[in-house]
């Protein structure tokens, strides 16, 4: 019972002390701290705004995440996705649900090339491909097999009958 009770103390001061982060990072007004205070309590932090406001956010910060240190980039984007859902999110949990998306991303696109399946559908699948279709290790430039020789940007070169000249001498 002692260690359930530390645990909800322990939780109750990490949840403080997030709302006070929040209230001076971000100048919120009285109400809109009682809103942070019933969001921390809700179980759910992901619907289907939070995550479209992510993506959107991403795709905003793109070219500092290419630049920049990406822990700075994901508590910026993070302040912001605060600030505008009203709901307190860590660049932890947006850093972690980026990675999810990206992953599921990898995976209907992998699972819709190839031949014979039906299509998956996926309700971010196209605000996903505008930020990850720029990215060589989701589309790659160029990708190179025995069987099918060289591929760039969907064009297949095949040099099986190259003639090479030697100098007589």
């Amino acid at each position: 019972m002692k260690d359930s009770n530390s645990k909800q103390a322990s939780t109750q001061s990490n949840q403080e002390r997030c709302i006070s982060f929040v209230e001076e990072e971000c100048n919120l007004e009285n109400g809109d701290i009682e809103n942070f205070r019933r969001a921390c309590k809700q179980g759910k932090i992901w619907n289907e705004n939070s995550t479209k406001m992510l993506i959107a956010l991403c795709k905003k910060f793109i070219d500092q995440f290419e630049t920049g240190v990406q822990k700075h980039v994901w508590k910026k984007l993070s302040l912001e996705l605060t600030k505008k859902c009203q709901r307190i999110y860590t660049y932890q949990q947006c850093d972690t649900k980026f990675k999810v998306l990206k992953n599921m991303y990898k995976s209907v696109r992998k699972y819709n090339s190839q031949s014979g399946n039906n299509k998956k559908g996926w309700e971010y699948y196209g605000l996903m491909g505008d930020i990850m279709f720029n990215k060589p290790q989701i589309c790659p430039v160029a990708t190179c097999s025995s069987a099918r020789g060289l591929i760039t940007n969907g064009l297949q070169e095949q040099d099986t009958n190259i003639e090479v000249s030697r100098p007589s001498g």
